[in-house]
């Protein structure tokens, strides 16, 4: 219990996100929409962090994305890079909020981290809502949400509240 507590607590000093993926696109374009949005919400909430695990054939495309958001995005980014399966435990553990799909969306969520399911084959990150909220299949191309309130949401959630969201 002290745990959730404790993750609740640093939200407002330092929020982190993660996503786990495969640099693939279109596939996995959710990235690069994803790297949009963060640099716009960084300006309002200047406390999040985007971490992003992995790898694959279109990691310059990734990186020339990064490189034209500004400079303090820049700074809040830390990329990984690929992490044996077994080691992901550890970085969802640091952080507050997991986007994703597939295997890696439920990595994260089985570690008890907050986790919106996203759609695929699209550059915009379009979201379901939280695994917690959905039913049925969670691999999905049909439109979805904005990220970007589920998001603040996530980073403005009493600690009570963003608690009971982890356990669920």
């Amino acid at each position: 219990e002290v745990y959730f507590e404790n993750k609740a607590k640093t939200r407002e000093k330092s929020f982190e996100i993660i996503t786990c993926t495969r640099f693939d696109f279109p596939h996995k374009g959710f990235l690069l929409g994803l790297l949009e949005d963060y640099e716009e919400l960084k300006a309002r909430h200047p406390q999040i962090r985007l971490t992003i695990i992995g790898y694959g054939k279109d990691e310059e495309t990734l990186l020339n994305k990064i490189n034209t958001l500004s400079k303090e995005a820049k700074d809040g980014i830390t990329l990984v890079g690929r992490v044996n399966p077994y080691d992901l435990h550890n970085y969802f553990e640091k952080c507050h909020l997991n986007i994703g799909l597939a295997g890696a969306l439920f990595d994260g969520a089985t570690c008890a981290v907050p986790s919106l399911c996203v759609r695929h084959f699209t550059n915009s990150c379009e979201t379901y809502g939280f695994v917690s909220d959905m039913e049925g299949t969670f691999l999905r191309d049909d439109p979805g949400m904005g990220i970007k309130p589920f998001i603040e949401k996530a980073i403005t959630l009493s600690d009570e509240d963003y608690i009971k969201q982890t356990k669920t």
